[in-house]
């Protein structure tokens, strides 16, 4: 799921030339598109509050119970707990390290 990758790449960063010792974290909600952009968005908001009450930095789906009649489910990919949910990241993240050592 891309979001996931997005919290893991932000997780991992190094933000210590932002500010010594600084860890940032990121929180994201997801829902499906109902075809209304308020309901959408109220359901995505609603899940990343469920996140961050959850104890945050994590990726939470808005419930599909909340989604009306005939709307189509979001494909089950893989875990977001998964160690290859997010393929590349780690990769990625060492050969930035790596780089910074020159």
């Amino acid at each position: 799921m891309v979001c996931e990758c997005v919290r893991s790449a932000i997780d991992g960063a190094d933000w210590g030339k932002v500010a010594v010792g600084l860890h940032v974290t990121a929180s994201l909600g997801v829902a499906q598109w109902l075809g209304d952009w308020d309901r959408t968005l109220e359901r995505a908001d609603d899940a990343l509050y469920v996140a961050k009450r959850s104890g945050r930095n994590q990726v939470r789906i808005a419930s599909t119970e909340q989604a009306p009649p005939g709307a189509v489910p979001l494909p089950r990919r893989r875990s977001l707990t998964h160690p290859k949910a997010c393929p590349g990241i780690r990769r990625n993240n060492a050969r930035r390290r790596a780089h910074r050592r020159w």
